[in-house]
């Protein structure tokens, strides 16, 4: 009788999550790559029954969100980015947590990076590399691992950039559209539509994009690669696990007809998933060594 009624419990118990709308959490403000990425699966969960809502918690390098999530357990998506995963844990000299305590499921999403420019400034890419080697010059960061990567390409090329520090791009943006800002290190996808309409200037990328008639980042600083991803993640006891609706939809997130265009052009682009973990760790290394100097 008494393991009858733990089958029942856990089943109810089941029954009772399951029901419970789905709450997606991001680490950062509002606004950029990760906020559209969170609200076309909002949007494709709604469309297949799911109830769900979006919440952000930012701060901490993304610890207050991943805390919350781990509170939660059940009926949370996580979604987290190299920023706040590999960065936090090594700022923290830790363990990578997100590993250990979640389960990163697919599809894990990577997006160029590149130097991006007020339109009243830079015309090329080689233009700023120049300025910067022989002049101190603020760039603006949206993610603290921007600052890192800012020390990593002076340390690596001799220049000077000296990083300015956002809460998310869509804070930084309005900066380089008045020219308060001159340029930034950032995630090109969401400054494509300014880039177009002529309001500011993607110099750069990291892989090339289809839609994007710029340099390569490499063809100037020789030798310069940088995996930016996103991606979700779920705590590894979650009813979300066993729920094959919620899974399937998840899964098939890149087949969405609002990415399918980035995807086509390029600014997206799907990290097989058994090799996020060797990114993880070769970027867990890289930024262990640059912090030791």
């Amino acid at each position: 009788m008494k393991k009858l009624l733990i089958i029942l419990y856990s089943a109810l118990h089941f029954c009772i999550a399951s029901a419970a709308p789905v709450n997606i959490v991001l680490p950062v403000p509002p606004g950029g790559v990760m906020t559209d990425l969170a609200l076309t699966l909002s949007q494709i969960l709604n469309e297949g029954g799911v109830d769900n809502f979006v919440s952000y918690l930012p701060g901490a390098d993304g610890d207050i969100a991943y805390n919350a999530v781990l509170k939660q357990q059940d009926n949370v998506i996580f979604e987290v980015a190299v920023a706040h995963s590999v960065f936090s844990n090594v700022l923290r000299d830790r363990d990578n947590i997100y590993t250990k305590n979640m389960t990163m499921i697919a599809p894990v999403i990577r997006s160029p990076l590149g130097f991006v420019s007020s339109s009243k400034n830079f015309n090329s890419v080689r233009e700023l590399i120049d300025y910067a080697k022989t002049t101190p010059l603020p760039c603006g960061v949206s993610a603290p691992h921007g600052s890192v990567e800012l020390a990593r390409i002076n340390k690596k090329y001799g220049t000077k950039f000296e990083p300015v520090p956002y809460k998310g791009n869509s804070q930084l943006r309005p900066d380089l559209v008045e020219g308060a800002l001159r340029c930034a290190l950032d995630s090109v996808g969401s400054h494509i539509p300014l880039h177009n309409d002529g309001k500011l200037k993607i110099l750069s990328v990291t892989h090339a994009t289809r839609g994007l008639d710029v340099t390569m980042m490499d063809h100037v600083l020789s030798g310069y690669t940088f995996d930016n991803w996103f991606g979700f993640a779920i705590p590894k006891d979650s009813n979300l696990l066993k729920d094959d609706r919620v899974m399937k939809i998840i899964n098939n997130l890149y087949r969405s007809k609002k990415l399918e265009p980035l995807f086509d052009a390029g600014f997206l682009s799907a990290i097989p998933q058994p090799d996020i973990d060797k990114t993880m760790t070769q970027q867990t290394e890289n930024y262990r060594q640059l912090l030791k100097k």
